[in-house]
């Protein structure tokens, strides 16, 4: 009911930056992102622009103010947040976040290149989630994107006796949701040639946080 993708993408793409560069992996607030930013309050945004307001304020832990969004159909929209991350663990001070940088849209190998680094932001199409319970989904292409998720990593698999590559992706949905919360898409799927997009559209606009 809430759209709050685009807040678990963010978080979780500044989180593995941070991890990678510090070896310390602490939950961020999605809360903090929905209630205290301009652009917030259970509205779909792009995950880039939330990145560069973590450019210019603190970012507080997921424990000392966690995920609480309203509940309730979506029409009418609930009341506004409050942001309440004045008493919140501080986490990632004001600055540590320096931005974000595309990666080259439309580009297999530049994505890979990129998740090799660290996990990456992304919108797709999300019809084929709605039914998903495992394995790699093929055949979905799109050029429009929905829903805002997090390429952690890429593999082959080999299980049905062909090479099968594929992206690793996390989704918001909770560890009951596919693969222990994950799902994966198949990597240079040919039947998406023609929307240079990649299969759900994983390929429109990738972006990561940079962090100094």
């Amino acid at each position: 009911q809430c759209g709050s993708c685009w807040s678990f993408s963010t978080t979780g793409a500044i989180e593995g930056a941070r991890f990678i560069s510090t070896d310390v992996l602490t939950s961020l607030s999605e809360q903090q992102f929905l209630a205290c930013t301009p652009f917030g309050n259970c509205n779909s945004e792009d995950p880039y622009i939330a990145m560069r307001w973590a450019a210019n304020n603190s970012l507080c832990s997921e424990e000392s103010y966690p995920y609480d969004p309203p509940s309730g159909k979506p029409y009418p929209p609930p009341p506004p947040l409050v942001c309440h991350a004045d008493n919140c663990t501080i986490v990632v001070p004001q600055g540590a976040v320096q931005g974000y940088r595309f990666v080259s849209s439309h580009s297999e190998e530049a994505l890979r290149a990129a998740v090799a680094r660290q996990p990456i932001s992304v919108g797709i199409l999300s019809s084929a989630l709605a039914q998903y319970k495992s394995g790699i989904i093929s055949g979905y292409c799109a050029s429009t994107i929905n829903h805002a998720v997090l390429v952690v990593g890429y593999g082959t698999d080999t299980s049905s006796g062909q090479a099968r590559p594929y992206w690793k992706v996390k989704n918001s949905y909770g560890p009951g949701f596919g693969e222990d919360g994950y799902f994966r898409v198949l990597r240079n799927d040919s039947a998406c040639t023609n929307y240079k997009t990649g299969g759900m559209a994983i390929l429109s606009s990738p972006v990561y946080p940079v962090l100094w």
